[in-house]
């Protein structure tokens, strides 16, 4: 069963780490910042495991240092107390920390956990935030040693749970029961006496521990299958036609309820690992245009995206930015471009064109053919170097100069109207290095190719996709949001009105 979990964690961690091969630390492009927390159970339940764990996560320590920068884990264990290490994007802080892990017993103080993870861990504003709670046992009540009150552990997790949706966390929980759970308020009282008759014989012989270990453990193994058979037939009791929804503890669902999140048992932690991986790596933004791309074409304008070779399609959303298109420049603008290769004649349907990627295009000589035709017979493109890689900065400016031999790129002027209508933006904020912390202001930030007086191109090289993209981050990737978005209708307004 726990071989089950730490499966689930280890593969957790590979999807949260785990990179293209290709990415660079600046680039942003790839999911939104992550903070994610795992918050987990270290009862007595957990012991057989650990090493396995630590082995596991020895064998892949080299594979998660080429983590995602936007990415971080923190992770809490739980029993009377909680031991706990930050946020970090450093893998060998979460190696180092299970190393010290010791199992104990005591009781499950989930609200506890919780708490230290709302108030304890350093969240970041701009980020999309995410706690795993795991366990296979529902919160403990307890006696508070500072009050003297009793505390109903359930009730103050469901506080804590409301808390953390105040504070923009969602909680996801995992029940790693393989067999169906039950509620121990509602055991009758032949259950409960049959119960406290179990407690009392594993007392009488738990001094054995000590002083004959062989004889405990043959005497525990034979105490544990009557426990588990009694585990079976109050399940079963409890549980009649509530199929596998019992595998999920009752408080571990109204906790994800409350927060938020959603509530897992160990038949579907698959579907957590996909939520995950759609959240932190931006396949979100690829699987909502997939579902939103039937029937674009009508009275509305839409956007041909071109794909190619070079990682043509980073996962963002463009739906923030052509909305707000629709809305200044009173054009009706369909939300989601449509994908274009320049192998179709499909192409010559759309007015404008939007290209980005990190790497050389790789377009054959009869794609540049009909690219050049379509710029000729009115079309307009609109490339954008994502995260400013080099790789296709070059690559577009060889392309460039095959389209028009005779033409070059350069920089647009201050005075040209693309910059001055709808929005006045002469100059823009722009990253001195992606991701990093310095900011200048540029002028001429726009570089253009024209054809017959025409401007048919547009480039840009300080990258303006993550910015339209939405994304967040208290340092731009190359043009700050907020003019870049601006950037991309002034972009748009001129061609479709010039």
């Amino acid at each position: 069963m726990k071989t089950l979990l730490y499966s689930f964690f280890f593969l957790l961690l590979s999807f949260a780490f785990l990179t293209p091969q290709d990415m660079e630390a600046n680039c942003r492009c790839f999911g939104t910042p992550l903070d994610l927390v795992i918050v987990m159970d270290r009862s007595g339940s957990m012991g057989q495991e650990l090493k396995e764990v630590q082995a596991k996560l020895d064998k892949l320590i080299g594979v998660l240092k080429k983590h995602n920068p936007l990415v971080r884990v923190g992770m809490i264990t739980y029993v009377n107390d909680s031991k706990m290490v930050d946020l970090t994007s450093d893998t060998s802080k979460i190696g180092g920390f299970l190393s010290k892990i010791r199992i104990g017993g005591g009781q499950e103080l989930v609200d506890k956990a919780l708490e230290t993870a709302l108030e304890k861990m350093s969240w970041r504003e701009n980020s999309e935030k995410i706690i795993i709670l795991i366990g296979d046992e529902p919160p403990n009540d307890y006696t508070d040693y500072q009050t003297g009150k009793a505390v109903r552990g359930d009730l103050r997790s469901y506080e804590m749970a409301e808390r953390a949706r105040k504070k923009g966390i969602v909680i996801h929980t995992l029940t790693t029961l393989d067999q169906p759970t039950f509620n121990w308020r509602k055991l009758t009282s032949a259950q409960l006496a049959e119960y406290r008759k179990l407690t009392e014989e594993l007392r009488k012989f738990n001094r054995l521990r000590v002083t004959n270990p062989r004889l405990y453990q043959k005497k525990y193994q034979a105490w544990y299958n009557k426990v588990m058979a009694f585990y079976q037939r109050v399940s079963a009791y409890q549980n009649r036609g509530k199929g596998s929804q019992a595998k999920i503890l009752p408080s571990f669902r109204t906790i994800a309820e409350k927060a938020g999140g959603k509530a897992f048992g160990l038949q579907n932690t698959s579907k957590l690992v996909e939520m995950l991986l759609y959240i932190s790596t931006g396949l979100r933004y690829k699987l909502d245009s997939a579902k939103k791309v039937q029937n674009l074409r009508g009275t509305v304008i839409v956007i041909g995206q071109v794909s190619h070779e070079g990682d043509w399609n980073p996962p963002r959303s463009f739906s923030k930015a052509l909305e707000a298109a629709s809305q200044n420049l009173h054009i009706p603008v369909r939300d989601l471009p449509v994908v274009i290769s320049l192998k179709d004649d499909e192409l010559f349907q759309y007015p404008f064109l939007y290209m980005t990627g990190h790497k050389d295009p790789g377009f054959t000589q009869a794609q540049i053919d009909k690219l050049r035709k379509y710029l000729k017979r009115g079309g307009f493109l609109f490339a954008d170097c994502c995260c400013g890689r080099k790789a296709f900065d070059e690559a577009f400016r060889r392309l460039a100069n095959q389209l028009f031999p005779n033409s070059s790129l350069s920089p647009i002027p201050s005075q040209n109207k693309i910059y001055q209508n709808p929005f006045h933006l002469s100059e823009v904020e722009v990253a001195t290095l992606p991701m990093d912390k310095g900011i200048s202001f540029q002028k001429n930030y726009l570089e253009g190719l024209y054809y017959k007086g025409r401007l048919v191109i547009v480039y840009s090289s300080k990258c303006i996709g993550c910015g339209i993209g939405g994304e967040k981050s208290s340092n731009p990737c190359g043009i700050a949001n907020h003019h870049a978005i601006k950037v991309f209708q002034n972009i748009l307004y001129y061609a479709l009105t010039e």
